[in-house]
């Protein structure tokens, strides 16, 4: 894939999970809809944050939803897969409740985690992003199609990340 397509394509698997996280933020804070919606929601960003990670170097993503699985593609100095052993639970949510059956049923205290968890996730495959883009090891410098002499991460991930917002007092944009 061409730098400047798998640019395109992390920054809208990053935006597709940001919008994930924001929905099951939402829904565990404000208990409006069904807490099952927010455990689908916190799988979905994690799921598309892991994706947007593989693409960022190199790897195509398996059209799966196991999120153990798709953690231990990445590279093994990618925090995300040393601090998140066992998502298997995270995992369940995106799959087996999303249809009524034998499954457990999900409650606003289980929304309420799985959305902790999922925040946990965005904010450490961005970090693990930060890191390789920083280390040049053979990933694009911005998902984002920023020009190639970027140097700093607000930069890179500031369209994302509201860590990083752009810095107004250097009237960097």
């Amino acid at each position: 894939m061409m730098d400047e397509q798998r640019r395109h394509d992390v920054g809208r698997w990053l935006r597709f999970a940001k919008a994930d996280l924001e929905a099951t933020e939402y829904i565990a804070n404000s208990g409006t809809l069904s807490p099952h919606i927010g455990c689908f929601h916190a799988q979905q960003a994690a799921e598309k944050a892991i994706k947007g990670a593989l693409i960022w170097i190199g790897i195509e993503p398996p059209r799966r939803h196991d999120l153990d699985l798709l953690r231990t593609l990445l590279p093994a100095d990618f925090l995300v897969r040393s601090s998140h052993q066992d998502l298997s639970k995270l995992t369940d949510w995106g799959v087996e409740i999303r249809y009524p059956g034998d499954w457990i049923e999900a409650t606003e205290s289980a929304s309420r985690i799985a959305a902790r968890l999922a925040r946990e996730i965005w904010e450490t495959v961005l970090a693990d992003l930060h890191s390789a883009r920083l280390r040049h090891e053979s990933v694009p410098l911005s998902p984002f199609g920023q020009s190639e002499s970027v140097s700093t991460v607000t930069e890179c991930f500031g369209k994302v990340c509201s860590n990083c917002e752009p810095d107004a007092s250097s009237g960097r944009s």
